[in-house]
């Protein structure tokens, strides 16, 4: 492992006992300074924040996008964001982050034009808030948004306020017509682009 990138700090992304179980020099791009504040108070020793306009690191530019991790303002469980990296030729790629579908997602889509986006696309719900992450409409929207984009589905079957399996969400994109753009991996399964 090179490096960190916590698009925030929520125990199903970056908390403190996963933290004391890892090298502290690591490097951590985090998405706001609370965030960076947070993870420097567990130990680690470079933590960076993540800019709007791009971050060289090494040979890869990291620029924190918006997300919006709820269905509206009021019951968005944020701050969360997004991060976008580039590099000189590799596919340029979109982790969008815990959001849901908005307008924000597709101009970061228009914007970087990414040949691969990450989505956390569970559709976890909460009783409190609502949906607070992408769902099988949420990833239609993507897909037809950006049709030059390949989508990873992410954070499947992995909380268990989720509500689309892999099985519903493959069966899903395969009948609109989209399924050979969307890619549902099995855990540990490694893509390469």
């Amino acid at each position: 492992m090179d490096a960190v990138v916590v698009t925030h700090v929520h125990p199903d992304h970056f908390e403190e006992k996963t933290a004391a179980l890892m090298d502290h020099a690591l490097p951590v791009c985090a998405q706001n300074e609370t965030d960076a504040a947070t993870i420097a108070s567990w130990g680690f020793t470079d933590v960076r924040v993540l800019p709007d306009a791009g971050s060289p690191f090494g040979s890869l530019a990291l620029t924190r996008v918006p997300a919006q991790h709820g269905l509206t303002p009021a019951t968005d469980c944020s701050p969360a964001s997004g991060v976008v990296l580039t590099a000189a030729d590799e596919p340029t790629l979109n982790l969008a982050g815990d959001t849901v579908w908005y307008p924000e997602v597709a101009r970061t889509l228009e914007r970087f034009r990414p040949e691969v986006t990450v989505l956390n696309c569970c559709g976890a719900t909460l009783a409190s808030r609502g949906r607070i992450i992408m769902d099988e409409e949420d990833v239609l929207a993507v897909c037809q948004a950006a049709p030059w984009t390949r989508v990873v589905a992410s954070h499947m079957e992995a909380v268990n306020h989720g509500n689309v399996s892999r099985a519903y969400l493959r069966t899903f994109v395969d009948r609109l017509g989209v399924g050979e753009r969307v890619l549902i991996p099995a855990d540990g399964e490694v893509l390469e682009f």
